[in-house]
């Protein structure tokens, strides 16, 4: 649940901070990514606990296949993609 906690207040940061205009800003990257690593840990962390419970308390359940990793990947490829839009700003703007 803190995982998840975390993940929801990076993304809120990540919005905010577009809301004020601030789109290509160090921060609002950093968040996105923060965010990324969050939910990807999330994965990892739901998966072993869904796999340890299934093994251990010799449970039932389907095997958890659930959301998170590509999820992850996708937040920290589009910081990616807004830390290379940031430097091609900075660059244009120290050509100018």
């Amino acid at each position: 649940m803190v995982f998840c906690l975390i993940v929801n207040l990076k993304l809120f940061r990540f919005f905010d901070r577009l809301k004020n205009g601030h789109l290509f800003d160090a921060h609002t990257v950093k968040n996105l990514d923060g965010a990324g690593r969050w939910w990807m840990a999330l994965w990892f962390f739901e998966s072993l606990f869904y796999q340890i419970g299934h093994e251990f308390f010799q449970t039932t359940n389907a095997p958890y296949l659930g959301g998170g990793f590509f999820e992850g990947l996708t937040l920290i490829f589009v910081a990616w993609l807004l830390k290379e839009a940031q430097e091609l700003q900075e660059e244009q703007a120290l050509t100018v």
